[in-house]
């Protein structure tokens, strides 16, 4: 009788037969702490994950007074944070879009978070943090080219990044738009 391998691709794959479509959040999520208020400054809000792979990861909330800018901080096992413009390539990029969506989502839904620091619990965490701002951007961080050792300029016609973004957030009900290299959706509906 022949025996059958399972080659290692394959079993990989059907770790990620779970999800339906991308920027549907099927794919799960980690575990999240936050949102931890004036974290780093007054003008910050920050939530923070761990992948199973060990990646730890910052989705950082910063009151630019017109507006709310998100970033995503990843950071190895040595906690040393890693450039924005490299990709983990861990096998984990769909759970944790999900988890960092899933975050902007109670940034901007979730009643009572502040009921730790001794905040209104009828507030969201973008009401405490953000009250008079109604735009919330993101700025995908585009692939280097490799000089040497080290980085280059941007890869200018990447848009890997932002096209992701663009999908999970319209996936999530959200309306954004793209002006140059900066997504943006307006906050009207969470005043």
């Amino acid at each position: 009788m022949e025996e059958i391998h399972i080659m290692k691709h394959l079993q990989t794959f059907e770790d990620f037969n779970i999800l339906n479509e991308i920027g549907d959040m099927s794919a799960g999520y980690y575990d999240v702490k936050g949102p931890f208020f004036d974290y780093g400054g007054r003008r910050y809000t920050v939530y923070k994950f761990e992948t199973k792979s060990g990646l730890k990861y910052d989705v950082v909330f910063y009151d630019k007074r017109s507006d709310v800018e998100v970033w995503f901080e990843t950071f190895g096992d040595d906690d040393k944070q890693l450039p924005m413009h490299t990709t983990t390539d861990k096998g984990e990029l769909y759970k944790v879009m999900a988890t960092t969506f899933g975050i902007i989502d109670h940034y901007l839904t979730s009643k009572g978070a502040g009921i730790p620091y001794g905040m209104d619990p009828e507030l969201t965490p973008k009401q405490i943090h953000a009250p008079n701002n109604n735009l919330m951007t993101i700025n995908p961080t585009k692939e280097k080219k490799r000089r040497g050792r080290g980085y280059g300029e941007d890869i200018k016609d990447d848009k890997r990044r932002e096209k992701l973004y663009v999908k999970y957030l319209k996936k999530q009900g959200y309306k954004p738009k793209v002006a140059g290299d900066t997504i943006f959706f307006t906050l009207e509906k969470y005043m």
